[in-house]
């Protein structure tokens, strides 16, 4: 499954600020009216982040990770590299951020965070 995931090569951004944003304004917090479903009651709000290094923005990524966790989302950061920064690794997980943070040194360690990851949320309380 993870495995399918392709990472873009070549010199591209890092708009955290903006993938944090659309995921809670658009998936998580979107007008029920645009919606193709009903939304699920009694279903954990989280957003799965992965990363291979520090934001474009990192003040702007802090200030929407904490916009997003004030709205009860729990933010998970997969960092994938030596090139992770862990002070805005910290910034953006919820907290205590070690419960909330996977990091591997590869995209060989994808499938072992996503089987640590899910072990992670199924053991959450859910919230509505």
């Amino acid at each position: 499954m993870v495995r399918s995931v392709r990472q873009p090569t070549g010199d591209h951004h890092k708009y955290t600020s903006d993938a944090l944003r659309t995921a809670r304004e658009t998936v998580l917090d979107g007008d029920e009216l645009r919606r193709s479903y009903a939304r699920p009651v009694g279903v954990p709000r989280l957003i799965v982040l992965i990363t291979r290094g520090p934001s474009d923005d990192p003040r702007t990524a802090a200030i929407e990770a904490l916009n997003t966790r004030d709205h009860g989302v729990d933010v998970f950061v997969v960092g994938l590299g030596p090139l992770v920064s862990m002070e805005e690794v910290e910034n953006i997980a919820s907290h205590p951020w070690k419960n909330f943070t996977f990091l591997i040194d590869d995209a060989r360690g994808l499938d072992s965070a996503a089987i640590r990851l899910a072990a992670s949320v199924c053991n959450r309380k859910s919230i509505s």
